[in-house]
């Protein structure tokens, strides 16, 4: 089951306001497939994703990914989705990318998730539980 997790300015130790244009959601139940490798997706959004793991790109490289969801850990090769990524950082919390261009497929595939995320969770939106 996907854990509802609605990330805020909180979560950016208080930084203020949010900045971000779109809203992130947990990358749980998502694999993202970069150079022929699988690496679970940390968060996703609209605009973008963070990747676990230890993918490794310089700032700047634009990349071609494809996010797949796993549902039952079963891998739904049929209902992923392509896109080209560009690498915006990278450190401890993994690899953060923004989509170049949003195709209509990752943009079904994001809202997709976030609804099966919402549909599943025990906790409400906009809240982390503790722990």
């Amino acid at each position: 089951m996907a854990t509802w997790r609605h990330f805020s300015s909180k979560d950016d130790h208080g930084s203020g306001f949010e900045r971000r244009r779109h809203v992130r959601y947990a990358g749980d139940g998502l694999m993202v497939m970069i150079d022929g490798r699988l690496y679970p997706a940390a968060d996703i959004s609209l605009g973008g994703m963070r990747v676990a793991g230890s993918a490794v790109h310089q700032c700047g490289t634009v990349l071609a990914v494809r996010v797949i969801p796993v549902i039952e850990e079963a891998m739904m090769l049929g209902q992923g989705a392509r896109a080209e990524a560009q690498v915006v950082g990278q450190g401890r919390d993994g690899l953060r990318m923004v989509f170049l261009r949003l195709r209509p497929s990752m943009a079904r595939l994001v809202k997709g998730h976030a609804r099966r995320q919402w549909t599943n969770s025990p906790f409400s939106q906009g809240t982390t539980p503790a722990g």
